[in-house]
């Protein structure tokens, strides 16, 4: 079942299994599993740390606690897997359902304001002609509010330069151990065309 996922979603998911929860689980027969063991394998989750890089400490690696936000994804994995036990008649009641689900807050996000934006957009001029691509990605980024991974999908043939209309309807990702790769984007309403202004067009014939 995992597989019918995304493949970010899969590999995700798939590391989630390996590195906790088939380690605490992997012992327990199905029908043992309660509620109070669920509750106490989240506990150790918000004890637990995971090994990142930090960009602004010399891409050493340091340890952090998992957010809450990841928690929750341990709590729908977990909780998928136990409804599916229960559908294929290997457990009468799932017993995640009777576990109150770890709160997570959506976190806020940054964002340039009309001022910091004006400042990108006036030091993109001063970038020389041979990072003409990065100056196109970011501008289209600014005008679009693509996700990145629907800015690098984009090809010629989605760009209309006569009518000055962009087609969004993949999306290119990378995982180590898949490498880069195009997929549907993100939701079906994520595939929709958008409108460029006229000196975004000029831009795109010269870079092309």
């Amino acid at each position: 079942a995992l597989k019918e996922l995304a493949p970010s979603t899969y590999y995700r998911y798939k590391r989630m299994l390996e590195t906790r929860i088939t380690p605490y689980f992997g012992h327990y027969k199905l029908n043992k599993i309660k509620p109070t063991d669920i509750m106490r394998f989240y506990d150790l989750l918000e004890d637990d740390t995971q090994i990142v890089r930090r960009k602004n400490n010399n891409g050493k690696k340091t340890r952090k606690p998992l957010s809450q936000k990841t928690i929750l994804e341990h709590h729908r994995l977990l909780s998928a897997m136990l409804h599916k036990a229960v559908y294929w008649q290997l457990i009468v009641s799932n017993p995640a359902e009777r576990v109150q689900p770890p709160k997570a807050r959506k976190p806020k996000r940054k964002s340039y304001d009309d001022e910091q934006t004006k400042i990108l957009l006036e030091n993109l001029e001063l970038l020389p002609s041979e990072d003409t691509k990065y100056k196109v990605a970011i501008i289209l980024t600014v005008f679009t509010g693509v996700r990145l991974g629907e800015l690098m999908g984009l090809e010629w043939q989605d760009i209309d330069l006569k009518t000055g209309i962009v087609s969004i309807n993949r999306s290119s990702q990378y995982l180590a151990d898949k490498g880069v790769f195009t997929k549907t984007p993100k939701t079906e309403s994520s595939i929709r065309e958008i409108a460029i202004p006229e000196f975004i067009l000029s831009l795109l014939e010269e870079y092309k």
